[in-house]
Formats: C-alpha cells, structure tokens, sequence
C-alpha cells in the first residue's frame, strides 16, 4: 500500500486482522498512478521481491530503526527479509512492469510496456531504463546495461502479470510455458522460452484468450492450487495513462474476475496446508502442480521446524530432479543450510542446486576457506551457464579478496566471453571491490592484467579506465598512472586510454599527478596522431591539442569514430579557429554522421556567418533539413533570418517543421511571433478548430484503403523523429509499440491534441544557454526546447525536437524551465496528403514490420 509495506498481524488465522498493520517499509513513490510499488512474491530464498514502476522515485527507511534512506529512481526489482529487516535492490531497470512470474528453477521474470514479452532478472542485474525519462542508474560507475529477452515474436505488446504455468490440468503443450496479459490487445499470450547462453530468448507462439470486446483489459493473472489460471480484468475502453487521481474517465463498477480451466470443470475440496503436519508439508514438494510446493516452501519457512532437516537432507542427496532443488530450499528453510551443506552441494549432479547453493551463500556472505576453493574450482570449470551466472552474482556480493578471486577464475576459463549477461555481471562484481576495498583491487589487478583473457580485453579494460577518471579524483588518478604501466600489451594500453577519455568527458583539469601527467605525454610524443591522447591532453588542459585536431577532423583516411570524437571536442570547446573547418565538413561530400557531429559543433558558435551557412543550405539540406532547421530555431538571430527567408519565399514553409514552433514561441520575440503566425497560425487553436481536424482526419483515414509499407516512409519524416515503432524512429518521446493503436479515433484526437494529456517527464523543457559574447560584444541566448539525455556538474547532453544532440557546460545553462505544452506540435496532420495519412495510420496500427508486397 504504497508509499507503505504493510503487514496485518493475523495470529489466529481466522483471515481477519487482529489490529492496525505493521510498517515494515515506508518510502516507495507515489508520483505516477500507472506505476506504483508492485508485484509482491515470496521468494523460494525466503525474501520477499517486489517491484517499482517506471515514473516514480522512493527513499526506502524501515520504520524504528534510524535508517537515512535507500534512494533510487525509477523501475527496479527489489526484496526484503522480514526476519531481520535487510531492504536492497536485487535488480535494476527495465519497463514498467506489474508482476513477478517465478518458474520451477526459481528464475524470475517481468513483463514491459514496451514491444518485448518480458525481462529475465537476474542478481545485480542492470537492465534498460529510458534514461531521460526514468533517470540513471544507481551506480554511476554500470557502464552497460542488459536488454530485454531476446523476442522472435511481434513487437507491438504491453506484457504484465506474468505466470509460468505447471500443473497437471492443463495439457504437455502449455506446461513451462510464460502466459502474459495484453491488456492493449485484449488477450493472453503463451511464450516458450529457450535458453540463450545463462538467459533466455522469448517465442510467443499460443494465443490462450482472444476478443474483440473493448472493455476486456487484463491486468493481473496467477496459478491456483486446482490448476486454473485466474485473470483479473480492469474491464475498462481506457487504459492510458490519460485518467487523474479523481477517477476521471474510469468505470469503476465493472471490474472482474475470470477462471480459465481446461476439460471438465471439477469442483475443488479446500484443505488448510497450515494445519498439515510437518512430513506431510514435505510430500507436497514433490506435487506436480508448482503451487503446491511454493506454499509448502512458505510453510516450512513459516515453521522453521528442525526436525524436518534429516528428511529433507536425504531428498537432497538422493535425488536429480526437481525435488532435489526443493528440498536445497526447504533445508534453508527449515535451518538446516550449512556451510557443511553447501560445500557438498557445490558438486550436486544438478545444476540448479549448484547454483541456488551459490546464491543462498551470498545472500549471508556465508563462506569459509574451504567453500571459496570449491567455488574458485566451479568458476574454472564449471560448464552450465545459469551456475556461472550466478557465480559472478555472489563475487559482487562476497568480500573482496574472495570475490576477486572468483572474477579472475572466471576469466582465465574463457568460457563467458558470448555469454548475453556474464561479461557486464563480472565487471559489475569488480567496480564493486574497487569501492569496498581498493588495495585488495590492486593486488587483482597486478595479477589480471598478466593474464590472457578476451573477455578481460573486451569487458574489463576501457571500463577501469573510464572509472578511474571520471571523478577526477587524486586516488583515482593515482590509481590510473599505476594502471597504465601496468598495461604494457599495446591493444590494452589503446583500450585503457580510451576508458580515460571517456571518463574525463569534458572539460579541463590541470590538477593530474605528475606520475600520470608524465606516463601520457611520453605516449603522445611517441604517437603524436592517437585521437584517444589528444582527448585526454586536451581534457587535462593542453591547449595546444586544439590546432592539431582541426587538422585531423579534415582527414578523409582517419576512422569515423575518431573525427567525430575531436569533432564533439572542438564544438564543445568553441574552438575558433576549427570553424572554418567544421563548417566545411558540414557543407562538403562528407557521410552524414560526420555532417550531422560537425552541425552539432558550430551550434555552439555565435556566429552570423554560420547562421547565413546553414540558412543557405537548408533547401539543399535533403534528409538533413529538420536537423539544419532546428540549429537555426535555436539562435534568435539565425531564427529571424530563416523566418524571414520563409517570408520571401526564398524557403518554402514546410522546409520549417511544427517542431520547432513551440521552441520559436519560447523565444518571446515579437518579430517570430509574427511571422510564426503569418505563416502557420496560432501554435494552439480552439477545441472547436481540433475536433474539425480530428473529424477530417478520420473522414480521410476511413476514405480508402491505407498502404502499411508505404506508410514507413511517412512515419520516419513526421512522428518517427521522436517516436520508435516497431523498431523504427528516434527515442525522444514514448515508444509507441506499447501504446493504445488499436484505437484509431483516440490517437488522432492525441495527435492533433498532443497536450491533452502529457506524462509530465514529456512535458520537455525549455533550456536558456548563455553563450559567448557576439561580434556586438554581448552576451547571446539560445533558447532549445528538448529532453536531458546526460547530465553530470560539468555537461549536460541534450536532445532537441529535430534530434540533435547538443552538449554544453553547465554553466553556461542559465535555466531550464518545464514546459507548459507538449514539445509535439499541433496540427501534424494539416499539411499531410490524403494517402500518406491513410499509409500512416496503417503502419502506425501494424504489429509487425510489414513487406513490400
């Protein structure tokens, strides 16, 4: 019961409370109707797992006990130990999820509201977030994050209120299988779900419920002990996010519940598993029905009976299958997990006791010398993915030497490097030790960087130097010079350096220790040409880097990846003497990434020459226009020049998208007011001028018949620029995959109405740079409207309506103000031909790529 988790005392069992509820936490957000704390589950360790929506904070305190809070943003897979009050995070990202599935092997699994069946959820596991809309993660130091399950199926979902179905009621073809609710398509899926490396891969392929009654909204489902699957309905045409705390535009009478069986419906006699006798509790682990057997584990749990071990210890060694893993749980349950236990544990013939060994280890940090020499021998040689996996999970969590150790074993196997989850999980457990113990790291790294290792190359290198300077910190930096000596193989030493550019991002800092400012210019006078020590120099206040790299830029036979690098350095550092330069990159033969980096850079010059440049090559500007445009809506100068050319008909208006109508207005000059409204009218027009819109839209949507293929292009030049569909477009705004398209008349209301109803994180903000002074000796402003990508105290990155990606220091920021409207123009939909509107509106409705045919 958000922002509380509540207990109700119920000693008696008489299923009434005997009083107030207990506050075990307090803190968990109430920002966002649509996603709230979530999704409580018992897990088969004895913690209780729950989960937190998108679009809400929390700072969790245990109420009594003086805690200063455990902060986070955003979605994340949480638990806690009611028995001795421990509160973390078990996994971080993902969607908005509602709902935890947990399987026979105890892998746990949430839905998205994006176009993927769901997320497999793993121990210290960090996983997608929208960063601009849901902030960073909670260690700044992640540098990657895992995706979704991999999905051979139709994008176009909205996955919640998972179950992984096992009972003997429903036929072989059902069993394991992932059943999700589609609330937006009105059905429930099945998923077969395949191993890919220590995860899965997800394939919908069984529609258990279709119907195309519009009311039917499923939004919650589990297993009962009699094999059904019950389903609660919402039962309502709405289920956007466009309804208010007061109830507005919700039926609340009409929720339901469904029961879903198959074959004869027979009746179930009830029985009270509470009441069985302690071996009567341990058969019902071997039922077929999984219900079953989580709620004996629940008992037992609950019981904590001793006299259960010497049962549940022979189950354990006598057995392969699943009852061996139940009873690894029951043992812990009932008191009987032992260092002795686990140590013979570790060389069970099944794997998922192995594995759930490892993890109960690390869940108490339990280990002696002999337990860390059998996991060191496991981290060599052990075979079985999800074991490994979770060996890289509990060496984050063990004390550093030991932990350390099982990272190194690790790498020396070579067994992890195409694995989807375990590189990053290795480097998550290191970063980690680096914090708690920082010689015990040293000692590692003497030790590491000797070995031979791809993945300790691929995963480990740049990472340690992009965390080791991204703080500027003197510990660190010291720490980077003994680093670099230390990588003595030169493709190291390159991926090392380019870790430190990374982490010195922008800026200067002539405070560097002179062991390290002495290692890297002997590099840089022995390569004079290596992009990655230019960077650095110039980060570390060299200045005179900046004329070598305008030189550089120039040069067609250098990589991509490194003009653009020196290309963002000398943007951001307003560079004079590059401008002449970079304006002849943009206007040259170059391929459009480097055109579209070196638009980016002389942005951030205050210049008239580069304003008259840019306006004109805008006509000229074929698929660079909204961007060329967008450079020149964001200086009120360069503005009135363009809006003055559009006025002379030397550029025709619709080379000036809606876009940017809204970032004209902000900047509240009388002269673009004026010509804005000449030549496009009012930015909002009256309700009763959006309903004639909408009724036109819809007259000309249901007039013939739409070409969905053909409707890719329309989508990439009008709403792809800020939306992803079906892989397609830019990430500024919401995904649409996810969203309500089945609903035609509804989405060209939101269309031509986009303000109507705005998620305040895309509300979008209006920034007010400072640049420096203009040739009439004054300070200038530009006014961008868009969304934060990156900040940090030195930079903010961030991205406007026309999709450029803009960084500048932040002290040149001199507001950032939220906007009133949605950045998403009106009236997109006014200039648009009757058959692209017809070919949009089909693609948009699509749920799967179409072909040309």
């Amino acid at each position: 019961n958000p922002p509380y988790l509540l207990f109700y005392p119920d000693a008696n069992q008489d299923d009434i409370p005997d009083g107030d509820p207990v506050v075990h936490l307090a803190g968990f957000g109430l920002e966002d109707l649509h996603a709230v704390a979530n999704g409580l589950r018992w897990g088969p360790d004895g913690w209780l797992y729950g989960y937190q929506g998108s679009t809400t904070t929390a700072t969790i305190t245990r109420p009594g006990m003086g805690d200063e809070g455990h902060h986070f943003k955003g979605q994340n897979l949480w638990r806690y130990n009611t028995e001795d009050k421990r509160f973390e995070l078990f996994a971080e990202g993902g969607h908005n999820h509602f709902g935890i599935a947990l399987d026979k092997s105890g892998n746990m699994f949430t839905g998205s509201n994006g176009g993927l069946i769901g997320f497999h959820q793993v121990q210290g596991g960090n996983y997608y977030k929208s960063w601009a809309k849901h902030g960073e993660l909670t260690n700044e130091y992640a540098y990657g994050f895992f995706p979704g399950m991999e999905d051979h199926s139709t994008r176009a979902k909205l996955s919640q209120g998972l179950v992984s179905y096992e009972a003997p009621n429903f036929p072989e073809e059902y069993q394991q299988r992932i059943f999700t609710l589609r609330a937006l398509k009105r059905c429930v899926s099945g998923a077969t779900l395949k191993p890919n490396g220590s995860t899965y891969s997800a394939h919908e392929d069984i529609q258990l419920i279709e119907t195309d009654d519009p009311h039917f909204r499923p939004v919650a489902m589990t297993q009962g002990p009699d094999g059904a699957l019950y389903i609660a309905d919402w039962h309502d045409t709405n289920i956007t996010w466009s309804v208010s705390a007061e109830g507005d535009r919700v039926m609340r009478e009409t929720g339901r519940i469904y029961r879903v069986t198959y074959g004869a419906n027979t009746p179930f006699k009830s029985f009270n598993m509470v009441k069985a006798p302690t071996a009567e509790v341990i058969e019902y682990l071997r039922h077929e029905n999984k219900w079953y057997r989580q709620t004996a584990l629940r008992v037992l749990y609950d019981r904590k009976d001793r006299s259960a071990i010497p049962t549940l210890k022979k189950l354990l060694w006598e057995n392969e299958g699943q009852i061996a893993l139940e009873s690894l749980w029951a043992l812990n349950a009932s008191g009987g997990f032992t260092l002795a236990l686990a140590d013979k544990a570790l060389s069970h013939a099944n794997p998922l006791v192995r594995r759930w060994t490892i993890h109960l280890l690390g869940n108490d940090k339990m280990i002696d010398a002999k337990t860390q020499a059998k996991l060191i021998v496991l981290a060599a040689a052990e075979s079985n993915a999800q074991v490994r996996s979770q060996l890289a999970s509990t060496a984050k969590r063990l004390p550093s030497d030991e932990g350390l150790a099982i990272v190194l074993a690790m790498l020396k196997s070579g067994k992890d490097t195409d694995d989807p989850h375990i590189p990053l999980l290795l480097w998550w457990a290191v970063e980690q030790h680096i914090r708690q113990d920082r010689a015990a790291f040293m000692q590692w790294a003497n030790e590491a960087t000797g070995i031979e290792s791809a993945l300790f190359d691929t995963i480990m290198v740049t990472r340690l130097g992009q965390r080791f300077t991204q703080d500027r910190r003197d510990e660190d930096f010291l720490t980077t010079a003994t680093l670099l000596n230390l990588f003595s193989i030169p493709y190291q030493r390159q991926a090392f350096l380019t870790g430190i550019a990374k982490g010195l991002g922008r800026g200067t800092n002539a405070n560097v220790p002179p062991s390290l400012n002495k290692v890297l210019m002997s590099l840089l006078e022995s390569d004079p040409s290596n992009t990655q020590l230019l960077l650095i120099a110039a980060r570390l206040g060299n200045t005179s880097i900046y004329q070598r790299a305008t030189t550089m830029i120039g040069d067609a036979t250098l990589g991509k990846t490194q003009r653009k690098s020196l290309i963002k350095l000398l943007g951001e550092e307003t560079y004079a003497p590059a401008k002449d330069t970079l304006l002849q990159l943009f206007l040259g033969q170059e391929t459009d990434d480097i055109r579209i980096a070196a638009l980016s850079a002389l942005q951030n010059f205050n210049d008239p020459a580069i304003g008259k440049a840019l306006l004109k090559m805008l006509p000229q500007g074929g698929g660079l226009k909204s961007r060329i445009a967008g450079a020149l809506a964001s200086r009120k100068a360069w503005a009135i020049d363009m809006l003055n050319a559009v006025d002379a008909g030397d550029v025709p208006v619709t080379d000036v998208d809606r876009d940017l109508l809204i970032n004209l207005a902000a900047m509240n000059d009388p002269t673009i007011d004026s010509l804005v409204h000449k030549h496009w009218g009012a930015i909002r027009t009256s309700p009763d001028e959006k309903m004639a819109q909408v009724n036109a839209a819809w007259a000309t949507v249901k007039n013939g018949p739409g070409n969905a293929y053909a409707g890719i292009k329309v989508y990439e030049e009008s709403c792809g620029k800020c939306h992803v569909h079906l892989g397609i477009g830019r990430e500024v705004g919401p995904e649409m995959t996810g969203l309500n398209r089945s609903d035609l008349w509804d989405f060209i209301i939101n269309v031509t109405d986009p303000s109507r109803s705005v998620l305040p994180e895309y509300a979008g903000i209006i920034f007010t740079i400072l640049d420096n002074k203009n040739v009439f000796g004054d300070l200038e402003e530009r006014t961008i409207t868009g969304f934060i990508l990156h900040e940090s105290d030195e930079q903010i990155t961030f991205i406007d309506s026309a999709g450029n990606e803009i960084t500048v220091a932040t002290e040149k920021v001199e507001s950032m103000r939220p906007m009133s409207l949605s950045v998403m123009p009106e009236g997109l939909l006014l200039d648009m031909p009757d058959q692209e509107l017809r070919d949009l509106m089909m693609f948009i409705q699509s749920d799967a790529l179409p072909s040309n045919n």
